[in-house]
Parts: C-alpha cells; structure tokens; sequence
C-alpha cells in the first residue's frame, strides 16, 4: 500500500530549529582556524533559524530516526520494501518550504542519504535510489528548486556510512580492496551532489562519530582528502566536523 500520508508526517517531524550555526563559544572552538571568522560563517550564524528534513523510506515507517537503529522492526531486507512504498507527491516539498519560509526560516537541509544507504536523487554509483525504488522521481533537485524559489539557502545532509552496502559492513581492516571501492562510491555521489545542482551553501556529514558506527578512524575514512574535495567542488561552502576531519562547526 502507498501511504503519502506518514511521508508527510515524517517531514514535519523534521523542521526544527538548529542552532549549530548560532555562533557562540562552543561552535567557535569547534570551528577550523581557516573559517572561523569568514565571511561564510558570519552569514550562517546570522541564519539562526532554518529546518532540518530527515525524509526517506523512515517517513514510511513513522520514525524519527534512521531504520538501521530498529533491525527488530526492520531488519535490512525490509528496506528496499520501504523504498518501494516512499511515494511523495509532486511538488509537496516547496509547500513544506513555503511554511518554512513564511515561519521565519533562512535555510534548509535536507537528507540526500541516510544511514540506511537510499538516495533521494539519481547515482551512478548505486541503484538504491529513488529512481529504482519508490517516486522515480530527484527529489534533491526539487528540494534545491524548491529553496531556490522560496529563498532559502541550501544545506544538504550526506551519511558516510551505508548499512544496505556490504562493503561498509565488512570494512576497512577485513577487506581493504572492498573499503577502496566503497570510498569511491562516496566519493562519486558526493561530486554528483556538488556538481549537478547549483551552489551549495552547507554540507552535513553523519556517521563517524558516536555509538552504534563501527569505523570511526579519520585515517581510514581519508576524512581530510574527502573535506579538501568538498571545498575544491563548492569554494565557500560550510563543512561540519562529523567526516572526523576539523570542520567549520560541529
């Protein structure tokens, strides 16, 4: 059954008020030495107010997290039924932005993958994405118009790790050859996300820091190649420090 109405739900679960780009002390001694008092993080600490959509085949579900934190419920060879069931409606995004526009909001951020590995916008690196499973439809690209057209600034989420991948499950130390492809498939839909859409004015990396993320080290992540990439792709854009690399803001 296709349930529009949980995808709904999902996103207004979603905005919410973040304040990591607020400025304040904490933020400054966790920004890099390059940017902390550029005139990119001076305009983002002067957004304060802005949402924060966690949307995929977790808004079928209800959660307000990611699936891969309730193997009981959904274990993995549920996801891609999930998938299948994410149908959005057309155009229903730049209403939620237009609410968020008219409540104050200056930016937005949106998940392009989450832990769970799905992609909302079209990769050559992975068929788990909305083209093969679900709207058939980018709705990365409709997210950015969306912003576009009300006038928030872009932020977009991007989840390092990827439970559906095996190659991230086995990781780095059991099979290097297969941890070297992985990166380059992060690395392919990271330059597919900064090089087919316009500017980007935030990234928002997740997952290598924390409990429940089984590699951690920055080394094996190549963390500082992966952020230098990102800024070489999208000069001026702000960086958070979740790849395990020092960021503009944590």
């Amino acid at each position: 059954m296709i349930v529009n109405r949980s995808c709904i739900c999902r996103l207004v679960v979603g905005l919410s008020v973040w304040g990591a780009l607020a400025g304040g002390e904490a933020s400054a001694q966790h920004a890099s030495t390059a940017f902390a008092s550029s005139p990119e993080l001076r305009y983002w600490q002067a957004q304060r107010f802005g949402a924060f959509i966690h949307w995929g085949p977790s808004s079928v579900a209800a959660y307000g997290r990611s699936v891969v934190w309730f193997p009981n419920l959904y274990p993995p060879l549920t996801w891609p039924d999930l998938a299948r069931e994410f149908q959005p409606l057309p155009g229903v995004v730049g209403g939620w932005l237009k609410l968020a526009r008219h409540a104050g909001m200056r930016y937005a951020v949106l998940t392009t993958r989450h832990h769970d590995g799905y992609s909302l916008f079209p990769s050559s690196a992975s068929d788990f994405t909305v083209m093969h499973f679900g709207p058939r439809r980018d709705l990365v690209r409709e997210f950015i118009s969306a912003c576009q057209a009300t006038g928030l600034s872009v932020g977009l989420y991007y989840s390092l790790p990827d439970f559906h991948d095996g190659r991230y499950l086995v990781g780095p130390q059991d099979d290097p050859e297969g941890w070297v492809r992985f990166l380059s498939y992060v690395n392919q839909q990271l330059q597919e996300l900064l090089t087919e859409y316009g500017p980007v004015h935030l990234l928002w990396f997740d997952g290598t820091v924390g409990r429940g993320f089984p590699w951690t080290d920055p080394a094996d992540w190549h963390s500082k190649e992966i952020v230098a990439s990102v800024k070489a792709m999208q000069p001026g854009i702000l960086v958070n420090n979740r790849s395990g690399a020092p960021g503009d803001f944590f």
